[in-house]
This record gives structure tokens, C-alpha cells and sequence, in this order.
């Protein structure tokens, strides 16, 4: 006797989505204080990156560390952190007075490290040579690692707030590099329809959990299921 299967509701269609899924990022730039002190910074990624970047928006995060608890980072797709040292200089995590221990790590189990980024700007150009970007990237990798366990971005650079930017061309291609690298993350993406309702939200990703449970129609369904 021929035996009969049960046809599970998620069947990959016709019409599924096997190639690339080409997706620019979102980027949300944030900081304590006003948008002019990196708006420099989100005009030089409009103007250059829109082949990676879809939007640029600022944030701006409260003053008060308990209130950056608030902060909701369900609407951010890739975050860039960025700290002037005219603000209390840079106490960024693990050291007395840090400002972001518990805003990074937060960051970093809701969107995963590789799409965080933390600049520390401000710094005058005389403290901008080589050497001395070294030595204190050096000395703020000792001193403060929760960032850079955080973060896949770090970078130490002057003004923000004008284009040019004071940031050096090598840091402006790891901050491309860090930009097309979740890009990358988001074409590899496949999408499976449900040919019962037509919905192309439940992903099925080749890096990690959070990817399914992240897409909001996903979070019906039990993760296991989805590979049955």
C-alpha cells in the first residue's frame, strides 16, 4: 500500500528567491548630544557609499547611562557609535566613569558585533600622526577591551563635523569594509515563500539564529520548524 506523506505549509516555490538577495544597509550613526557633531561624518556616507548604504539616520543617546537602557535598537540594522573626548574624553567601557559598558553589550547581543561600529573623535590634528593613533589604539585595546569585544569597528579619529572628515583614507576604507561586509551578510540570505499565504519573511540564514528570529512573521513559528 502506497503510503501517504503530509505536505509541510512551508514548501520552497517557483518563485523562491534562490539567487542574492542585494539589500543596501541602514545605517543609524549616534552620540550624546547634537546631530552637528558627526554631521560630517553622515554626509560623507551619503555622498560616497551609496552603493552600500541605503539610508543614514541619527540618534541621538541620553546623558544619563541608566536612560540608554531605553534606547530602542529594534529599528537599527547597523549601529555606528561615535564618542567625542570633549565629552568627559573617552571613557567607553571598563575603566571608572564608562559611559557604554551595558549600551555595547546590548548592541552587540541584539544585533550581533559584527554590526556595531564605535568612533572616538575629536581628537586635534597634532594627535592625529600615525604613531600616535597607534599607541593610544594600543593603550585603549588594554585599557578598555569590552569595546573592542563589542564592536568590529573601532576607530580613533578628529573632527567629525565637517566633510572633509578627519578620519584617514585607510580608516575610511575599514569603515567601507565594515559597511559591504553586512551587506555581503544580508545577500546571503535565502528566501522561502509560503505558497499558503504568500509571505516571503521567513528567512532561512547560513550565519546564525538571531537572523530567523529577528524577522517579525518568523516569531509564529518555532525555529525547528522551519527546517523540517
Amino acid at each position: 500500500m502506497a503510503s501517504s506523506s503530509v505536505q509541510s505549509p512551508l514548501v520552497e516555490s517557483d518563485s523562491t528567491l534562490s539567487d542574492s538577495v542585494r539589500n543596501n544597509v541602514n545605517v543609524t550613526v549616534c552620540c550624546q548630544g547634537y546631530s552637528q557633531a558627526v554631521s560630517g561624518l553622515i554626509h560623507y556616507i551619503e555622498q560616497n557609499m551609496t552603493d552600500v548604504v541605503e539610508s543614514v539616520n541619527f540618534e541621538s543617546l541620553p546623558y544619563n547611562i541608566n536612560e540608554m537602557d531605553e534606547f530602542d535598537l529594534r529599528r537599527v540594522d547597523v549601529l555606528l557609535l561615535c564618542h567625542s573626548i570633549k565629552n568627559r574624553r573617552y571613557p567607553i567601557t571598563d575603566v571608572t566613569g564608562a559611559l557604554y559598558d551595558s549600551f555595547l553589550y546590548r548592541a552587540m547581543k541584539h544585533l550581533g558585533k559584527s554590526k556595531v561600529g564605535v568612533i572616538v573623535h575629536d581628537y586635534f590634528e597634532k594627535d592625529l600622526s600615525p604613531d600616535k593613533v597607534h599607541s593610544r589604539m594600543s593603550r585603549f585595546r588594554q585599557t578598555q577591551p569590552t569595546t573592542f569585544q563589542c564592536a568590529s569597528l573601532v576607530l580613533i579619529g578628529g573632527q567629525l563635523s565637517h566633510d572633509p572628515v578627519q578620519l584617514t583614507h585607510e580608516q575610511l576604507e575599514e569603515l567601507r569594509r565594515f559597511l559591504c561586509a553586512e551587506m555581503s551578510l544580508t545577500e546571503s540570505v535565502r528566501v522561502m515563500s509560503n505558497r499558503l499565504s504568500d509571505c516571503y519573511y521567513c528567512i532561512l540564514c547560513d550565519c546564525c539564529e538571531r537572523c530567523v528570529y529577528s524577522i517579525f512573521c518568523c516569531k509564529k513559528r518555532r525555529y525547528e520548524n522551519l527546517f523540517d
